[in-house]
């Protein structure tokens, strides 16, 4: 008696939960677990949640939702979606046998985002159907929102992805640090979608404000979420700066794995922008020895290999390719289009690269018709650069330019130009070497150059802010100069707005003036008369 009520009296969580567990007040100790599991998380103690599960008695171990709700949680932490999918299944039929519905559609919706990433989509989304139909709480229906988001970026439209997630970091916005953290991991892969990539800085925003003091594991992965966006915007100098950030931050906490292999996917594509051929090599290499320890029965380990085979093809390491596909092939047969669709294209890239070229053709031009839709990583601008390549080696530049100018459209409309940079100098300068005679237009190529020009600074370590003319014959203003700048180097009106502190309604007028006082009737004009 006096244990418990000492341990009712308890503020540390862990120490409370143990009192209960020698008191044998075994539903107090449930509860008080359960109460302390999600900070625990956010602390990367979910081996210590492990081993306060394991000093309840079997029985109890085996038949309490708590207990394997918590399970369920540290699984989800590691990547571990087998593991999390049984765990929140159980969890959810015992919260039913106790008539606690909430806590049950709570693990029924994480139950539906492992089966989703385990690859069972088709029963995912009718047991997500099915949680919709019944009241939901707030937390219930975050995690729903999360598998709308998830499923519409594999299945349409293209616009869901970047609604589906403003929803969700609106529905946050309020919420536990732990429920941030479950939120945030592998939502760059759709950072190339409509709107995708300026939720995901919304959502690193509000998981900052939500980290509390020693949230470590929020903490690296905000970082690492953070990271992306600014590749994906290509802010290199901040990437390298976030690069060692994070080292420190996987350093800290013992190198967890999952941390570590999404770190050196991103330290392979610095590489690769970078066109450090033997540091991409050593990386890739480091990338496939740690995919042995992911859950296999999971898409994350076919996620990793995509990166490593798109990287080693940047390259131009097809012997490596060769080897990794052969891996890909083994774990492949997964309900998931778009993976499927990154097959296709590195099949075709090995043909073109084998000369090949009716094969390319026929499976890239095919692919091109949809891969805007299920565009993931770099997907689409895979697909159209090797296309507008096989294109040119089949003797028609005019479609090799239409197949070449909706990825340029979109990369200047977004900003999103790491994407691009992602195919590798040589890709990006073959194309802007090639033939194009009258197939090609003005603007187009001399963005097409800019990209090559950007990758050749990155190569040299030279990635600066592009100068400001020395000249102004046109009469624009330092600060529409600025923004003139910062516009030919591919940047959005949101980040000119973030990058010179303005609001983005006043880049908006700049732009305009600009293009009014230049006589221009676009951007990549505007864009081109600067680099003139």
């Amino acid at each position: 008696m006096l244990l418990r009520l000492a341990a009712q009296g308890e503020e540390d969580p862990v120490r409370r939960t143990l009192m209960f567990v020698r008191a044998g007040a075994w539903d107090k100790a449930q509860q008080s677990l359960a109460e302390a599991t999600p900070d625990m998380l956010v602390r990367d103690e979910s081996a210590q949640v492990i081993r306060l599960v394991e000093q309840f008695p079997a029985d109890i171990q085996a038949n309490s939702p708590w207990l394997a709700h918590a399970r369920g949680l540290c699984a989800w932490t590691h990547y571990r979606y087998s593991a999390a999918r049984s765990a929140m299944e159980q969890a959810a039929t015992g919260f039913d046998a106790l008539g606690r519905h909430d806590d049950a559609q709570r693990a029924r919706a994480m139950q539906a985002l492992a089966m989703f990433f385990c690859g069972h989509i088709a029963e995912a989304r009718r047991l997500s159907e099915t949680i919709r139909s019944q009241p939901m709480d707030h937390e219930a229906e975050v995690l729903s929102e999360l598998f709308n988001f998830w499923y519409e970026a594999h299945y349409g439209p293209v616009e869901g992805p970047g609604r589906r997630l403003a929803k969700v970091v609106d529905l946050v916005r309020g919420n536990s640090a732990e429920l941030w953290f479950r939120c945030m991991p592998r939502l760059i892969m759709f950072a190339s979608r409509p709107g995708v990539c300026a939720q995901i800085q919304r959502l690193v925003h509000g998981a900052r404000a939500a980290t509390g003091d020693g949230h470590w594991s929020l903490q690296a992965n905000t970082n690492l979420t953070e990271a992306w966006a600014f590749f994906w915007q290509g802010r290199i100098a901040e990437v390298e700066a976030e690069l060692q950030r994070i080292e420190e931050d996987s350093n800290w906490l013992g190198q967890p794995a999952g941390l570590r292999i999404r770190l050196l996917t991103l330290k392979v594509s610095y590489q690769v922008i970078c066109d450090d051929r033997d540091a991409v090599r050593a990386t890739c290499d480091a990338i496939v020895a740690h995919v042995s320890f992911l859950d296999h029965s999971s898409d994350m380990p076919l996620a990793i290999l995509i990166v490593v085979i798109a990287a080693s093809a940047a390259i131009g390491d097809w012997p490596a390719v060769r080897t990794h596909l052969q891996g890909f092939h083994a774990v492949a047969g997964r309900e998931n289009p778009s993976m499927q669709m990154f097959l296709r294209a590195f099949k075709a890239q090995l043909a073109l690269q084998e000369r090949d070229i009716d094969e390319a053709l026929m499976t890239l031009r095919e692919l091109a018709t949809i891969s805007t839709q299920f565009d993931t990583y770099h997907l689409d601008a895979t697909v159209r650069t090797q296309l507008a390549l096989a294109e040119l080696a089949g003797g028609s530049p005019t479609a090799a330019w239409q197949a070449l100018e909706p990825l340029i459209e979109h990369v200047v409309s977004s900003g999103n130009v790491g994407q691009v940079l992602l195919m590798g100098v040589q890709v990006l300068s073959r194309l802007s070497l090639a033939a194009w005679g009258d197939a090609a237009s003005t603007e187009g190529l001399a963005v097409l150059r800019q990209w090559v020009e950007t990758a050749r600074r990155l190569k040299a370590g030279t990635h600066e802010r592009p100068p400001v003319p020395a000249t102004n014959d046109a009469g624009l203003s330092a600060r529409e100069l600025e923004v003139l700048a910062l516009l030919a180097d591919g940047q959005s009106n949101k980040l000119i707005a973030r990058a010179l502190h303005l609001s983005p309604h006043t880049v908006k007028r700049h732009v305009a003036r600009i293009l009014d006082r230049l006589d221009l009737a676009s951007r990549m004009q505007a864009a081109n008369w600067y680099r003139v």
